[in-house]
C-alpha cells in the first residue's frame, strides 16, 4: 500500500530544518499536506542562499509529517513539522517542475521508505512562534479595556465593548 508523500524544493540546509522542526515557509494547502505521512526535501541549488551542497534537485532529507502548522518564519505561510527524519541521497527527483511544492505517493520513488534509519527530530532551537504579518496591529486588550472603557459605556458614547474596541482600531489604524 502506498503512502501520500509531500515534496518540497527548498535551498535551506539541514541543520536549518532541524532548528525549526521540519521546513517551513510553503504556500500549500495545509489540510492537503497534513494527510501525507512523509514530506521529501529536495535541493534548490539554483539560488545564491543554498545552504547545502546536495545537487539541484536531490533529495537529501525525509520527514515523518507530524503536523502542519504556521511558519514561524513568513506570516501567511506553512511550517511542516516532522517527528522523525532521516538523510538520504537520490539524485534527480524534481525534474523541471516550477511550483516547489509537489504531491506524490510512496510509489513514485524508487525508495523503500519503511527501510529507513529515521531519528526522532530534536526540540526545536529556532523560534517557535508564527511569523506576524506586516502592518498588523498588536492590542493590549485588558490595557485598552480599562482605559476609559466603563466611562464611556456610562457616558453613552459606546453601545458596548465590541463598538469601543473597533473605533479604537480604526483610530490607531489612522496612524499608518
Amino acid at each position: 500500500m502506498s503512502d501520500k508523500v509531500v515534496s518540497v524544493l527548498t535551498f535551506k540546509s539541514i541543520e536549518t530544518m532541524l532548528s525549526v522542526g521540519g521546513t517551513q515557509s510553503w504556500t500549500l494547502d495545509p489540510e492537503r499536506a497534513k494527510s501525507c505521512k512523509y514530506a521529501v526535501v529536495c535541493r534548490n541549488a539554483n539560488t545564491r542562499e543554498a545552504e547545502g551542497p546536495e545537487e539541484h534537485g536531490s533529495a537529501f532529507m525525509i520527514g515523518i509529517v507530524e503536523e502542519v502548522v504556521p511558519s514561524t518564519e513568513t506570516a501567511g505561510r506553512w511550517l511542516i513539522k516532522f517527528s522523525h527524519y532521516a538523510k538520504c541521497e537520490l539524485l534527480d527527483q524534481w525534474g523541471e517542475r516550477r511550483n516547489p511544492v509537489a504531491y506524490w505517493t510512496t510509489d513514485d520513488y524508487d525508495l523503500d521508505f519503511e527501510s529507513l534509519e529515521f531519528l526522532p527530530m530534536p526540540k526545536p532551537t529556532a523560534s517557535a512562534v508564527p511569523a506576524k504579518a506586516e502592518n498588523t496591529l498588536e492590542i493590549n486588550l485588558p490595557a485598552v479595556l480599562s482605559e476609559g472603557l466603563e466611562a464611556k459605556l456610562r457616558e453613552g458614547a459606546f453601545m458596548d465593548a465590541g463598538e469601543y474596541i473597533r473605533y479604537l482600531i480604526r483610530k490607531d489604524m489612522a496612524t499608518y
